[in-house]
Protein backbone atom coordinates (compact mmCIF):
# COMPACT_ATOMS: atom_id res chain seq x y z
CA UNK A 1 0.00 0.00 0.00
CA UNK A 2 1.32 3.40 -0.84
CA UNK A 3 1.45 5.71 2.12
CA UNK A 4 0.35 9.35 1.50
CA UNK A 5 1.90 11.73 2.70
CA UNK A 6 -0.07 15.23 4.39
CA UNK A 7 1.46 17.09 1.83
CA UNK A 8 -0.04 14.72 -1.02
CA UNK A 9 -3.34 15.41 0.90
CA UNK A 10 -4.58 17.86 -1.71
CA UNK A 11 -3.03 16.04 -4.67
CA UNK A 12 -4.56 13.23 -3.66
CA UNK A 13 -8.36 15.08 -3.32
CA UNK A 14 -7.77 16.50 -6.52
CA UNK A 15 -7.30 13.48 -8.53
CA UNK A 16 -10.10 11.66 -6.57
CA UNK A 17 -12.51 14.56 -7.83
CA UNK A 18 -11.86 14.29 -11.38
CA UNK A 19 -12.20 10.41 -11.62
CA UNK A 20 -15.16 10.49 -9.78
CA UNK A 21 -16.81 13.47 -11.98
CA UNK A 22 -15.89 10.83 -15.09
CA UNK A 23 -17.10 7.87 -13.65
CA UNK A 24 -20.68 9.70 -11.85
CA UNK A 25 -21.20 11.29 -15.52
CA UNK A 26 -20.68 7.90 -17.27
CA UNK A 27 -22.91 6.46 -15.23
CA UNK A 28 -25.53 9.42 -15.18
CA UNK A 29 -25.50 9.46 -19.35
CA UNK A 30 -25.97 5.54 -19.63
CA UNK A 31 -28.68 5.77 -16.99
CA UNK A 32 -30.79 8.58 -18.95
CA UNK A 33 -29.76 7.71 -22.19
CA UNK A 34 -28.30 11.20 -23.15
CA UNK A 35 -24.78 12.06 -24.10
CA UNK A 36 -24.28 15.44 -22.38
CA UNK A 37 -22.60 15.20 -19.50
CA UNK A 38 -19.84 12.28 -20.41
CA UNK A 39 -17.50 14.07 -22.58
CA UNK A 40 -17.78 17.43 -20.34
CA UNK A 41 -16.54 15.20 -17.58
CA UNK A 42 -13.22 14.59 -19.97
CA UNK A 43 -12.60 18.57 -19.42
CA UNK A 44 -12.72 18.26 -15.94
CA UNK A 45 -10.46 15.30 -15.58
CA UNK A 46 -8.18 17.09 -17.90
CA UNK A 47 -8.41 20.13 -15.49
CA UNK A 48 -7.70 18.32 -12.62
CA UNK A 49 -4.74 16.62 -13.67
CA UNK A 50 -3.00 19.69 -14.93
CA UNK A 51 -3.31 21.30 -11.81
CA UNK A 52 -2.74 17.71 -9.91
CA UNK A 53 0.75 18.21 -12.56
CA UNK A 54 1.45 21.70 -11.92
CA UNK A 55 1.35 20.62 -7.58
CA UNK A 56 3.64 18.40 -7.95
CA UNK A 57 6.63 21.39 -10.04
CA UNK A 58 7.82 21.55 -6.49
CA UNK A 59 8.35 18.29 -5.01
CA UNK A 60 9.93 17.39 -8.38
CA UNK A 61 12.17 20.40 -8.02
CA UNK A 62 13.55 20.07 -4.99
CA UNK A 63 14.54 16.67 -6.24
CA UNK A 64 16.43 17.24 -9.49
CA UNK A 65 20.03 19.01 -8.59
CA UNK A 66 23.80 19.25 -10.46
CA UNK A 67 26.60 18.79 -8.30
CA UNK A 68 29.62 19.56 -9.02
CA UNK A 69 32.96 17.57 -8.99
CA UNK A 70 36.28 19.83 -9.20
CA UNK A 71 34.35 22.52 -10.91
CA UNK A 72 33.22 20.25 -13.37
CA UNK A 73 29.04 19.76 -13.59
CA UNK A 74 28.22 16.37 -12.50
CA UNK A 75 24.46 15.68 -13.70
CA UNK A 76 22.53 13.00 -11.51
CA UNK A 77 20.11 11.18 -11.69
CA UNK A 78 17.27 12.98 -9.43
CA UNK A 79 15.72 10.00 -6.34
CA UNK A 80 12.10 11.51 -6.51
CA UNK A 81 10.26 9.41 -4.03
CA UNK A 82 7.54 6.63 -5.01
CA UNK A 83 4.39 9.09 -4.03
CA UNK A 84 5.28 11.70 -6.50
CA UNK A 85 5.84 9.19 -9.08
CA UNK A 86 2.87 8.18 -8.42
CA UNK A 87 0.80 11.37 -8.89
CA UNK A 88 3.06 12.40 -11.93
CA UNK A 89 1.83 9.13 -13.68
CA UNK A 90 -1.62 9.83 -12.71
CA UNK A 91 -1.28 13.31 -13.92
CA UNK A 92 -0.66 11.94 -16.95
CA UNK A 93 -3.22 9.22 -17.38
CA UNK A 94 -5.96 11.28 -16.47
CA UNK A 95 -4.81 14.14 -19.40
CA UNK A 96 -4.72 11.42 -21.78
CA UNK A 97 -8.33 9.38 -20.76
CA UNK A 98 -9.45 13.01 -20.22
CA UNK A 99 -8.93 13.93 -23.87
CA UNK A 100 -9.65 11.08 -25.48
CA UNK A 101 -13.24 11.50 -23.40
CA UNK A 102 -13.34 15.30 -24.11
CA UNK A 103 -12.70 14.51 -27.75
CA UNK A 104 -15.14 10.91 -28.28
CA UNK A 105 -17.20 11.01 -25.08
CA UNK A 106 -20.66 11.67 -26.82
CA UNK A 107 -19.83 8.56 -29.27
CA UNK A 108 -18.53 6.64 -26.52
CA UNK A 109 -21.95 6.93 -24.79
CA UNK A 110 -23.96 6.68 -27.93
CA UNK A 111 -22.39 3.42 -28.56
CA UNK A 112 -23.74 1.73 -25.06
Amino acid sequence: MIKIAPRFISSLVILSLGWLALLASAYVDAALHSVEWFNRSGAILVTCSAILEFLQLPHKESHSSNTTVNDRPLALMPVVPRSVKFFDRAAWTGIAVGTIVWGYGDLMIASL
